[in-house]
């Protein structure tokens, strides 16, 4: 595969604090919080309305959060910090 052209910068999705649901008022998962880095792998496993979907839709940003705080995936300017022009180094 190429080398991608940018990376993304841990975490690639943090919830800190967050409740989410359907109707206001009402959430279906309450102060959920959660950090995936780039080399996790994840598995959602639970019963019959425990919550899975919902917490797929607020990832995918098909729900918003009625509280807390969401971080999706930042760029990083550099494919290798190492690898930066020595520009930046300059005053």
């Amino acid at each position: 595969f190429p080398a991608p052209e940018k990376i993304l910068s841990p975490p690639i999705l943090a919830l800190d604090n967050v409740s989410v649901g359907y109707e206001p008022g009402k959430p279906i998962l309450n102060k959920v919080t959660l950090r995936v880095d780039t080399e996790d792998r994840i598995a959602l496993l639970g019963s019959n309305g425990n919550g899975k979907s919902t917490l797929v839709k607020l990832i995918a940003n098909k729900l918003q959060p009625f509280s807390g705080a969401v971080t999706r995936g930042r760029t990083s300017p550099y494919l290798n910090p190492r690898s930066r022009s020595s520009a930046h180094d300059r005053p």
